[in-house]
C-alpha cells in the first residue's frame, strides 16, 4: 500500500469519527443532578434544596462533601409529593 492511500484511509477514518462525535454517539448522559440544578428543574432557590438537604426532606447522595441528586429519584420524590398533596384534600 502507498503512503498516499495509507493517508486517504486514515483521512476517512477521522471524517466517521467526526460524524460519529457529531451524532452524539460517545456522550455520555448524566443522570445526577447538582443542587443548583434540582433548584432550576422544581423552580426554587438553591438555599431550598439545601436546607432540604439538611433537614432530610429531598433524597440525594454525597461524593465526599458534594452533594448530588439523581435525576430518576427526584421524579419519583416529586411524584410522590405530589400523590400525597392530592390524598391530604
Amino acid at each position: 500500500m502507498k503512503a498516499s492511500q495509507t493517508i486517504l484511509i486514515i483521512e476517512v477514518q477521522k471524517m466517521d469519527l467526526k460524524k460519529l462525535i457529531a451524532q452524539d454517539h460517545f456522550k455520555v448522559q448524566r443522570k445526577t443532578l447538582t443542587a443548583q440544578e434540582v433548584a432550576d428543574y422544581i423552580g426554587v432557590h438553591p438555599d431550598t434544596i439545601y436546607t432540604m438537604v439538611r433537614e432530610k426532606q429531598i433524597p440525594h447522595f454525597r461524593v465526599r462533601r458534594r452533594i448530588f441528586f439523581s435525576l430518576e429519584t427526584i421524579n419519583a420524590w416529586m411524584r410522590d409529593q405530589e400523590q400525597k398533596s392530592l390524598e391530604a384534600m
